[in-house]
This record gives C-alpha cells, structure tokens and sequence, in this order.
C-alpha cells in the first residue's frame, strides 16, 4: 500500500480521480495499524520530495522546502511514535529482540553458513520456545543466522546493487526509482522481506515494481541515446548543406 501512495503522489494531478485514489489509498493504510508501513511511506516520499526539491534553482524556496519536510517528518514520527498503543510497540520490539539475539547465537556457531534455510520453520521456533516467530523480522539478522558470511555477501551486493541502478535511473524517473528502493530497504530493518520462504504476494508485487521501473527507466535511456546518435549521424550526413557546396 506505501508503494501505491508513492505511485499516486508521483502522477497525481488536480483531478478528482487522483484525489479521490489518495485519500482511498491513505485510509487503508491508516487501518492497516502498519507501523512499518507507515515510516516506509514517510521515508519513500521524503527521498521522492527531496529529489524534486534538489532540482528548485531558487535557493531560498529550496531551503524553505526542505525545512518544511523535516518538519513534517519529524512530527510524522513522533506522532507514530507516541500513539496511543505505544506501549504495544515496545512489546514487539522486545519480542523481536529475543529472535534477533537466538539469530546472532546460530551465526557464532557457524560463520560460513549460518544455520540453515531451515532457520524460524516451525520446528525450529517450536524447539526454541518461541512457536510465533516464523521469520527473524529484520533481513539482516535472518540472513546471518541462516547462511551466515556468504549469504551476508549475497545480500550486500543485491541491496547495492539496487541501490546503484536506483541512484543512475533518478534522473529519468524523477526520484521514483531512489524513493521505492528506499522502501525496500526500509522494510528490511522490520521484516524478512528478501527471505524467499517470506516472499508473500505483495513482497513479490513490490520488488517485481521496483525492477520493472529501473529496467524501464535504462530501456527509455538507451532508446534515446539511440534516438540522439541517430540525429547527429543524420545532421553529419547533410552536411554541409547544398546552398554553400
């Protein structure tokens, strides 16, 4: 849902479908009590604005702008942050804290490999005490646990990956590449996002979105690269002109 948001403020326009698609889409999300969802929504559109405000010649607006949007970020989490089932969120963290611990003990026994896929299957966490955690609930302390140092490497040059093919396509998808990458990585401090056994449909919907839009933005890239050599092929070709032959 913090991916249709995102999508939605990139396109939207003063009409009343796209207001209307806003606030549907922001309502759902607010019901989602998705904490989670709601700081990758913060985070998404703060790289999206900042990218836009980064292009403003004026100083003094940009300055403005990029003060009003820390602003509203900073007030963003703390409402998050102070609601009222803020005492639930200490007791997830806490509860997330005992896996990530039981995570880092399966990779000190085994640097290389970790543990295994097998890390947080329902027999594991059924032997360990702990029959509600099925993921470690951060990618980074899942893939330690269970495939230990190669699996960390694999990782890093995914998310680097990403992060670089992001960065060279923000020109021409206008921020919207660095800003649903950032999501992604943002997601990955909370949940196993990456973790293939973790990959419910809308995991897969997201990163399956987030490729489609950087390989989109190099095809459009490399079609008017072609498109400019054409032309100056084409101007070498009529020169010079026949009037000064």
């Amino acid at each position: 849902m913090a991916l249709l948001v995102i999508y939605i403020v990139y396109t939207f326009s003063l009409k009343w479908k796209d207001i209307f698609s806003l606030v549907f889409a922001l309502t759902v999300l607010l019901w989602s009590q998705s904490k989670t969802s709601w700081l990758a929504l913060l985070i998404g559109i703060s790289v999206l604005l900042l990218y836009r405000i980064s292009n403003i010649k004026n100083r003094a607006a940009r300055y403005a702008s990029l003060l009003t949007i820390l602003t509203v970020l900073i007030l963003s989490v703390s409402a998050i942050r102070f609601s009222a089932d803020d005492i639930k969120i200490d007791e997830t963290f806490t509860g997330r804290s005992v896996v990530w611990e039981q995570s880092l003990q399966e990779y000190k026994k085994n640097n290389l490999g970790g543990y295994g896929p097998e890390l947080w299957s329902e027999n594991y966490a059924n032997d360990q005490g702990l029959p509600w955690a099925t993921q470690a609930h951060n990618q980074w302390y899942q893939t330690l646990g269970s495939s230990g140092n190669i699996g960390m490497i694999g990782l890093l040059v995914y998310t680097l990956t990403l992060t670089f093919m992001a960065v060279s396509c923000a020109k021409n998808t206008r921020g919207l590449s660095l800003a649903v990458v950032s999501i992604m990585l943002s997601r990955s401090f909370t949940e196993s996002s990456f973790q293939i056994s973790s990959l419910d449909i809308s995991n897969v919907a997201f990163q399956v979105s987030a490729c489609l839009i950087i390989m989109n933005s190099r095809r459009s890239s490399l079609i008017l690269s072609g498109i400019r050599l054409k032309m100056l092929q084409n101007n070498k070709k009529a020169w010079p002109p026949e009037s000064i032959k």
